[in-house]
């Protein structure tokens, strides 16, 4: 993880500062979080992990909420014996800590609602639901969109599981395209897939074995709306038909007159997507061709 935040993350080996637990806390927390250090990069994503500066911000935020109403009446005496700060809503929304009485090694969480003043079961597992949150601060300067597949994406050839018991739900389908979990508290496998261009993602797509189906929500690259749909004679046979999902739903990705294109076809409904590169190259040609 440590290895794959540097390489994405500009600024992380500049502002990365050592975290140090305890002796007895648990073995656990202590192998992720050592290697991993600190960044002010990860505010917003999760909270400082040492126990007092968790213990000290839970604190102000309990006095805080307080004041706002009468009705939330949370102290510290309320929380679990030992807990750390998981996160806190930049809105002002409520917080998460991590319940380390019962099961330290892989703790659950529990979330504190400023509105309902409330604590709440969240999601069971902190290591997995930091690890997550971690994977999609790296990847968030890349493209993105949600999917589904056929198999699903945890079944296709070459998919592997770079963190298998930290993220399950993360796949590397390759190495400039990934798959994450569409929430940090999924663990279902690969529901929004990541990658570094639309180019890449076209290659994957064409290159794919063992893909029969698939269906995007939106539709990657800089989209244009057709009137009708190009047919075999205006795309070269190069260019992979994919099924969608849904019926009605077809997909073309491929190059066409030397842009990686992609064409979804969904009833009535018809678009063309290439890569902001191409983007305007691509809108001449569809006029030229009366297709809009």
């Amino acid at each position: 993880m440590h290895q794959l935040l540097a390489t994405r993350l500009k600024d992380f080996a500049s502002s990365r500062r050592d975290v140090e637990l305890g002796d007895k806390e648990p073995a656990t927390l202590r192998a992720f979080w050592e290697p991993v250090g600190w960044s002010p990069l990860f505010a917003g994503f999760l909270g400082e992990p040492e126990l007092a500066k968790g213990r000290k911000e839970v604190k102000r935020l309990l006095t805080e909420y307080r004041s706002w109403s009468d009705t939330f009446r949370l102290d510290l005496e309320d929380l679990p014996r030992q807990f750390r700060l998981a996160y806190e809503d930049p809105q002002g929304v409520g917080f998460a800590i991590t319940d380390e009485s019962t099961h330290p090694e892989r703790p659950s969480m529990l979330g504190i609602s400023a509105d309902r003043g409330t604590l709440e079961p969240s999601t069971p597992d902190y290591l997995s639901w930091a690890g997550t949150q971690l994977l999609s601060l790296a990847f968030s300067d890349w493209l993105h969109t949600t999917w589904r597949s056929k198999p699903s994406p945890d079944q296709l050839p070459g998919a592997t599981q770079p963190f298998p018991r930290l993220s399950p739900g993360t796949l590397q389908l390759t190495e400039d395209v990934w798959a994450l979990p569409s929430e940090a508290w999924s663990q279902r496998p690969g529901e929004r897939l990541v990658f570094r261009t639309f180019d890449a993602l076209i290659h994957w797509m064409t290159h794919a074995q063992g893909l029969q189906s698939l269906s995007f929500e939106p539709l990657p690259g800089d989209s244009i709306p057709l009137r009708t749909s190009p047919g075999a004679r205006e795309l070269p046979a190069t260019v992979k038909h994919l099924p969608g999902l849904e019926p009605g739903r077809s997909y073309r990705a491929g190059a066409w007159e030397d842009m990686n294109i992609l064409l979804e076809s969904k009833g009535a409904t018809v678009r063309l997507a290439t890569s902001p590169r191409d983007h305007e190259r691509l809108s001449t040609l569809v006029k030229e061709r009366g297709w809009r």
